[in-house]
């Protein structure tokens, strides 16, 4: 038996798929990604410094899918952060800025505008009397990145013992935890947990 000739299917219009508004037509950019938008959806947003940030967390993320090397990844020259200056009830207040001094954190100021880092003043920001930049009840400090990888060590060191000193406690007070409870049920079918 014969089979019939393949015909082609009919043409159809394109059919309009983006979101209808009083101004018309949005349609999605698939060259933006929503995580670049900026300021309008990041209140910490700092011109420069996010940017940064988000080219890293891209390049891990290459890292996790194999399609780039760790050497590939960029480090980051410096760590920006915002600051409190006052206290929860609104009275001026320098301890938050003098604990992140003592961690080598100084106030970013109007001449810094303009650095990779920070290369405008971020929406919402203005520049104080004495040259350094706020935003809100917060104010702008950096850190060079030699003094940063010595904070984030410090903060991982002091996590790893304050969880490993947690896990001594439970078991010497005879506290079951994770890997007593990850014990196979007598009877169960093997299982590709190794507990130790």
């Amino acid at each position: 038996m014969a089979q019939a000739p393949k015909q082609d299917a009919p043409l159809r219009d394109v059919v309009p798929t983006g979101v209808m508004t009083e101004f018309g037509e949005l349609k999605d950019d698939p060259n933006q990604n929503v995580a670049m938008g900026g300021q309008k959806i990041d209140f910490c947003f700092t011109p420069g410094w996010s940017e940064m940030r988000w080219a890293r967390d891209v390049a891990l993320g290459e890292v996790a899918k194999g399609k780039r090397s760790k050497a590939e990844v960029p480090t980051l020259p410096v760590n920006v952060r915002l600051v409190r200056r006052t206290t929860p009830g609104g009275q001026p207040d320098g301890m938050k800025q003098i604990q992140s001094g003592n961690r080598g954190y100084v106030a970013v100021t109007k001449a810094d505008i303009g650095q990779p880092w920070f290369t405008a003043l971020p929406n919402g920001a203005q520049v104080l009397a004495d040259g350094t930049i706020t935003k809100g009840d917060c104010t702008y400090m950096v850190c060079h990145a030699e003094q940063a990888a010595r904070n984030a060590y410090e903060k991982d060191r002091t996590t790893r013992q304050r969880l490993t000193g947690a896990a001594e406690r439970a078991e010497s007070a005879g506290v079951r935890y994770e890997s007593t409870l990850m014990q196979p049920l007598k009877g169960a079918p093997p299982s590709k947990i190794n507990v130790t």
